[in-house]
């Protein structure tokens, strides 16, 4: 995606690549949550015609969905529009001016990012090879980000 994203972004209006991003990504989410509720499906409408396991599958989809969106409503929101759909669009932005080598260095420091955030938010603190792993990504970056230069 980082490749491909070097190439589009300058070309393409970032929200109108987002939203293709964003729509990708349901149509996925789409086969693969009615392929998984096919097989949980209970044997006998497993056993039965094909239009009653693809209604059964449909309706469980939907029902989970309703479900987790009416008990977690922020949580859905929050996942949906900051983590996806804002993060996208910032690195679609992003990608306007910087090349993909460096935008994957970057985007690889996630782990360091959460471990940043979980301590400022959560006070969380990491033992030792916590910090080991962050030494190793961090060295990792600084020596593919002077290799790029």
């Amino acid at each position: 995606f980082i490749l491909r994203l070097e190439t589009f972004a300058p070309a393409t209006d970032p929200k109108a690549l987002n939203a293709v991003a964003q729509l990708n990504v349901f149509v996925l989410f789409a086969g693969w949550a009615l392929a998984t509720a096919a097989l949980q499906a209970p044997p006998e409408v497993a056993a039965g015609p094909l239009t009653g396991l693809v209604a059964y599958s449909g309706s469980e989809v939907v029902s989970r969905m309703l479900d987790i969106g009416t008990h977690h409503p922020m949580a859905v929101l929050f996942l949906g529009v900051v983590t996806s759909a804002f993060t996208s669009w910032l690195q679609t932005i992003g990608q306007q001016s910087v090349p993909a080598t460096t935008a994957s260095a970057i985007y690889a420091l996630d782990p360091l990012w959460g471990c940043l955030f979980a301590f400022l938010w959560l006070g969380e603190v990491l033992g030792p090879q916590g910090w080991l792993g962050c030494a190793v990504l961090l060295g990792v970056w600084l020596y593919q980000l002077a290799s790029v230069q």
